[in-house]
């Protein structure tokens, strides 16, 4: 009898199958960073519907009646102008994390606006300092084309 046909150890898999196993793996994790950017995007867009939300309940804010309390009134100006503060802020926020997967000229274009406005504390000092040219991010890559995962 032959020694080896009572062997019950796995037979080695073939290189064929492993280079599909480590494709599929890639494609996972290619996957995984692609939906995390659509969400990372769609933040984006959920914080510039909330900012349309915040200014127009401060801008749909009625003449206060003669008689009505100034004080009051003026509160509730500045609470509503506290919330569009907050929108604003939260707006430029995800449009920060969103870099990592869109330029900021696209975001910019994407939501309605100026990149400038979007982005207000980016300078060209504070890129130098970064150690990126004026027309480049910290990554060097131009702010004119999409981020991609590497």
């Amino acid at each position: 009898m032959d020694s080896n046909t009572n062997d019950t150890r796995p037979s080695q898999p073939s290189a064929r199958v492993r280079a599909s196993d480590i494709a599929d793996e890639r494609r996972r994790a290619a996957n995984a960073r692609h939906a995390a950017a659509i969400d990372t995007i769609d933040t984006l867009f959920d914080r510039a519907d909330q900012l349309r939300v915040a200014r127009d309940r401060l801008t749909g804010i009625a003449p206060a009646p003669v008689d009505a309390d100034p004080i009051r009134d003026a509160q509730a100006v500045i609470d509503a102008a506290h919330q569009l503060g907050n929108a604003l802020n939260d707006l430029r926020q995800a449009a920060q994390r969103a870099t990592k997967h869109r330029s900021r000229s696209d975001l910019a274009n994407d939501i309605g606006t100026r990149q400038s406005a979007l982005f207000p504390h980016t300078t060209t000092n504070e890129r130098r300092s970064r150690g990126a040219s004026p027309t480049t991010g910290a990554d060097g890559v131009s702010d004119d084309h999409a981020h991609t995962d590497r």
